[in-house]
């Protein structure tokens, strides 16, 4: 996700981008550019507000939690008639539109995930 977060912050330099992450994964990491800050914190409890929240690779961890982190996106981002958004980026397999090679790289992240974190990737 930081990797996304400094590409979309240099591409669009007058947005201002905040990347939520637990507090020890923030902590000693440098500040990349005047627009792109990084705020340690848990989804769970609350997420900073924004016109537009990115939830890249995240869903697929909380099973049970996928509501509440919902819910957190929506208190976070203003009502749907003033433009608030909640983009969604997830690793989707479409067997029957997929190049081969698109597939297997696919089922690689799902095999790294199941044998390199136990299929948690925290």
């Amino acid at each position: 996700m930081r990797l996304l977060a400094r590409i979309i912050s240099e591409a669009f330099p007058q947005l201002k981008c905040t990347l939520l992450d637990l507090p020890h994964v923030v902590a000693n990491l440098p500040a990349e550019s005047s627009n792109l800050v990084y705020v340690g914190g848990d989804m769970f409890q609350s997420v900073p507000s924004a016109d537009v929240i990115l939830l890249e690779c995240v869903l697929h961890d909380w099973r049970f939690g996928v509501m509440k982190i919902l819910k957190k996106c929506k208190e976070a981002i203003p009502s749907e008639g003033e433009g608030g958004k909640v983009i969604i980026i997830v690793i989707v397999i479409n067997e029957k539109k997929d190049e081969a090679d698109v597939t297997e790289t696919k089922l690689l992240m799902d095999m790294l995930m199941m044998t390199m974190v136990n299929g948690r990737e925290r």
